[in-house]
């Protein structure tokens, strides 16, 4: 399929505002394009084995649809419309419930299907920004909770090296208090979750590459 048949270019609003027939019809439109995607693969079942692929599909929304919406390329706190990245969130997570073999969201993926710096989602949930409002950060709560919880009913290393690195929990598996906690560490401030993003995306590519031939 031609690029030009999928991308889609909705019309916005000043003032961070998200046109209503663009928001209404939000849901669908992301989910005919992951169907979209998913078709594109040689065996659509390994989606819910290779979190590569189901990254890539994440990205592949953003890419064709989302970044058009969202639409803020300076990735600041009060460019974005909260009420739309709400909406987005229950968007992903039912992907990922829907789609993934752990059940488990991560502010990471997300971060990824909106093309949000995860710093960002971080500082504002975690009142490191005096730029939002009381709503917006509790949305922000909302989802880093969500994210978290699931982390905490799993037992691998990875799940519990994410929670010491993005939630600050100690060697106890108990969080940090807030007034403790910093900015998430970066990519590079973990060279492993690195090692890991970066087999991801080499996966993603291989895959979804081969998937259209």
């Amino acid at each position: 399929m031609a690029k030009s048949d999928t991308k889609k270019t909705p019309e916005t609003v000043e003032n961070n505002g998200t046109a209503p027939d663009v928001v209404d019809n939000l849901d669908i439109t992301c989910h005919e394009i992951a169907l979209e995607y998913i078709n594109t693969l040689d065996d659509p079942n390994e989606l819910k084995d290779n979190n590569g692929l189901f990254v890539g599909m994440l990205k592949y929304i953003y890419k064709n649809y989302l970044g058009d919406i969202i639409g803020n390329k300076n990735n600041t706190y009060i460019h974005y419309d909260y009420d739309l990245l709400d909406k987005l969130f229950y968007i992903y997570t039912d992907f990922v419930y829907r789609y993934k073999q752990n059940k488990r969201p991560t502010i990471i993926e997300f971060s990824l299907f909106v093309g949000m710096d995860r710093n960002t989602i971080h500082n504002a949930a975690f009142g490191l920004t005096k730029k939002l409002t009381p709503q917006q950060v509790s949305k922000c709560k909302r989802w880093y909770s969500e994210c978290e919880s699931c982390l905490v009913n799993g037992s691998s290393v990875f799940e519990i090296f994410l929670l010491k690195s993005q939630y600050r929990y100690n060697d106890n598996m108990a969080p940090v208090p807030l007034e403790s906690q910093g900015p998430a560490l970066s990519v590079q401030e973990l060279p492993d979750l690195g090692s890991c993003q970066n087999a991801i995306s080499d996966k993603t590519g291989d895959d979804h590459n081969k998937g259209k031939t």
